[in-house]
């Protein structure tokens, strides 16, 4: 089993054979993670040449992924939404209503 560190390393490895270089991360967790292991994150990261630019939980990111698919006049209606992260463990649900916008 890798570690993260070597997880991170190799994906930052993975790029600059690319041609990019890498030098920050977003990384997301369970909603459930310890602050110790957050930060165990952050150093794996650090460890791996990267620094973290920010933490996010996974319904966030999810979120964001489907902010992302919107075009503009489909962003800028007022609505709610609901993110479930269906895990291995648990069921994590978000409510979010975006007004005018994300």
């Amino acid at each position: 089993m890798r570690s993260p560190q070597d997880t991170l390393s190799g994906l930052e490895a993975s790029c600059r054979d690319y041609g990019t270089k890498v030098t920050g991360s977003v990384i997301t967790i369970a909603t459930n993670l310890f602050d110790t292991e957050k930060e165990a994150l952050v150093a794996a990261a650090k460890a791996g040449g990267l620094e973290t630019l920010q933490i996010i939980h996974e319904p966030v990111s999810a979120l964001l992924a489907y902010a992302a698919e919107q075009n503009p006049e489909e962003r800028a209606v007022n609505k709610n939404i609901l993110v479930v992260d269906l895990g291995g463990a648990g069921c994590d649900p978000v409510v979010v209503t975006s007004m005018g916008g994300m």
